[in-house]
């Protein structure tokens, strides 16, 4: 296991839980600096899929077509990836789902989306809290 991605999988569910107990704004907001640029977002909550066969994948993706968020495609790729590696429990996965994100590059440009999702090995460090990346 990646030392690496394991401290930061476990500082981001502090993060997680300490917004959620918080209620605050910008609660649950982390700003991550790369080698291509900054990113701040706000942790995604994972949903639980059951990926263990056709027909549990079909009624999960059935349900959340009928509900407005849809199926979201990031739980589903997070099941499928616990699923290949169940035998390893050694195994975290690499990717942060974030959700109100904001993308300082490298160039000076600045990117807003809904979603993005950033790979531990990206990351040189973390800065907690939500940060205006315009002040950069």
């Amino acid at each position: 296991m990646n030392e690496k991605t394991y401290f930061i999988d476990m500082f981001d569910a502090t993060v997680e839980i300490g917004a959620k107990d918080n209620g605050e704004e910008n609660a649950g907001y982390l700003t991550y600096v790369t080698t291509n640029g900054i990113v701040c977002g706000r942790i995604s909550d994972v949903q639980g899929y059951d990926v263990s066969s056709n027909e549990s994948i079909h009624e999960h993706l059935k349900h959340y077509a009928e509900t407005e968020e849809g199926a979201d495609p990031y739980s589903l790729a997070n099941a499928y990836f616990y699923n290949n590696y169940k035998e390893n429990k050694d195994i975290i996965n690499p990717a942060i789902p974030l959700e109100d994100v904001q993308i300082l590059f490298s160039n000076g440009l600045t990117l807003q989306v809904n979603e993005y999702i950033i790979f531990t090995d990206q990351i040189a460090g973390i800065l907690p809290g939500k940060h205006d990346l315009s002040e950069f």
